[in-house]
């Protein structure tokens, strides 16, 4: 396996499509940064984030 030129991902959208981006970065192992301000407490991203 070959090692990426980044290890963090900053995600500029938010909801279900964040959710999944999100997901699928953990399955390669990267992380992701999101801003507090897009992220509401109710949301699929929230508890995506939170898991």
């Amino acid at each position: 396996m070959f090692k990426l030129p980044f290890d963090m991902v900053l995600i500029a959208t938010r909801g279900e499509i964040a959710a999944r981006i999100i997901e699928t970065l953990r399955k390669l192992w990267l992380r992701a940064a999101i801003t507090p301000r897009s992220l509401p407490t109710y949301s699929r991203t929230a508890a995506t984030i939170l898991n």
